[in-house]
Parts: structure tokens; sequence; C-alpha cells
């Protein structure tokens, strides 16, 4: 998941210290990264906070029920389909399985399909047929755009 020792190998020589020692430092910024996001990335504990998250998210595009969104671009992609396999194997992933978050849903949004369809995350219909489908995948489309220009930003900090 980390830099391979190669890769380690050459900032090592770039920048100065030893593979071992940037192994450790990837190690310790992941781990720092990691600790950051357990205690400041949330999911509404109550059933007043996903309402609130929901009325948040339903005044974009008036999608209901929505209560987060995810993207999962923290890795390099290393085939066509690894984000999406890491974000459908996540913890949150299993939160919403096993009904902690009752009737609500995540915001599908990398692309049109990259997510499978499944009852706790909702994504574009690829080939709207019905008026209805065009007016929901629209409404995703939009939302999932204010979602990505956030995500976007925050990444930003990070380059």
């Amino acid at each position: 998941m980390y830099a391979s020792g190669s890769f380690q190998q050459v900032i090592g020589n770039i920048t100065g210290p030893f593979q071992p020692s940037v192994s450790r430092v990837f190690m310790d910024v992941a781990n720092a990264l990691s600790n950051k996001a357990m205690r400041e990335i949330k999911m509404p504990s109550s059933e007043q906070g996903r309402r609130a998250v929901a009325r948040n998210f339903s005044r974009i595009r008036n999608l209901p029920r929505v209560v987060g969104a995810i993207e999962c671009t923290h890795v390099a992609p290393k085939g066509p389909r690894i984000d999406e396999a890491l974000c459908m194997n996540s913890y949150l992933r299993e939160r919403f399985a096993e009904g902690e978050f009752g009737e609500y849903l995540l915001l599908g949004v990398y692309g049109d399909s990259g997510y499978p369809l499944e009852s706790l995350l909702i994504t574009p219909v690829a080939n709207p047929m019905t008026a209805a489908e065009e007016r929901y995948s629209r409404a995703h489309i939009r939302t999932r755009f204010v979602v990505e220009q956030t995500f976007g930003v925050l990444k930003s900090r990070f380059r």
C-alpha cells in the first residue's frame, strides 16, 4: 500500500535518508493521518444528526436520505477498480450494511458506474429511459459535482 522499496530508495537518493528511514517516515505519516481522520471525520451518530446532514444534502439537488459521500481516491490506482474495491470493503460500508444508519444512504461519487448498485449506495442511472430516471441522474450528477469540488479542495492541501 505504501511506496515500494525501490521507490523509497529513489526518494532516499533524492532527499538524503536511506530507504529504511523513508519507510519509517511513510508509516509515521500514514499513522498520523489515519489517527487524525478517526478523530475528525465522523458520520452523524444520532437520528437528529442524520436528519440534519440529509437535509443539507437534499438542499443541493433534492436527493433525499443521503448522509455521506464516498469517493476513495486516497491511493494511486494499481488497476481499473482498486479504489472502488477498497471503498466497498471499508469499515464505513460495513457499518451501512449492518444497518447502523437506518434508511439513510451514501452518495457514490466515483464516476457513473464505479460502484456496484447496492441498497446503501446511490449512483446515477447509466442509461436513463424515463423522465424520472433522467431527473434522478441529473440530481445525482449535480450533487456529486459539489462533493467532488469539496474533495478536490481537501486533496489540494496535501499536494
